[in-house]
């Protein structure tokens, strides 16, 4: 039996581009290597960060 990984994937430039309009569009190697993972078996999920910057 293969092990089987949970792969967490977060879209930084998402975050990034937040503020702008008409800046909604795929992270096309987020997409790559989820693809590439599920393809394997493992499990893909979209992790949302949640972090304070310290000044």
């Amino acid at each position: 039996m293969k092990n089987r990984l949970i792969i967490g994937v977060h879209d930084a430039e998402k975050e990034h581009f937040k503020n702008f309009k008409n800046k909604d569009f795929p992270n096309y190697a987020l997409m790559k290597k989820s693809a590439w993972h599920k393809a394997k078996g493992d499990k893909v999920e979209e992790k949302r960060l949640s972090y304070r910057v310290m000044l």
